[in-house]
């Protein structure tokens, strides 16, 4: 992922946590055990194929959303971007890792087809 993704995504929990009520807060960790216990399950598609539409939160526009994020990104301190691009390394060298094991695994599937 880019720095700018991993910074997007956690500022959009951090903001929608915020702005949860305590009930919201219990469904979720109820949410989170449940999840847990099924983690072999496909989760938000639809038998066809196609992912379900969500549910929107109401708790916050996605314009909203964007401007916090944005005003956040613009003040990002030095030390929290240098935490960013370490991850995004990271994930990048996760990615390179997994397309190598895919293209060994294709080649492999194709020579047993011949």
């Amino acid at each position: 992922l880019q720095v700018g993704s991993l910074f997007f995504h956690d500022m959009r929990l951090e903001i929608l946590n915020a702005k949860k009520t305590e009930e919201e807060k219990e469904a979720d960790l109820q949410n989170e055990a449940a999840d847990d216990a099924n983690t072999n399950k496909t989760v938000g598609v639809t038998a066809g194929g196609k992912r379900k539409r969500r549910v929107p939160h109401g708790k916050i526009s996605f314009s909203a959303l964007g401007k916090e994020i944005s005003a956040r990104w613009k003040a990002i301190t030095p030390e929290a971007l240098s935490g960013y691009k370490a991850r995004a390394a990271q994930d990048m060298e996760r990615y390179k890792k997994e397309i190598e094991e895919y293209n060994i695994r294709e080649e492999r599937r194709r020579a047993e087809e011949r």
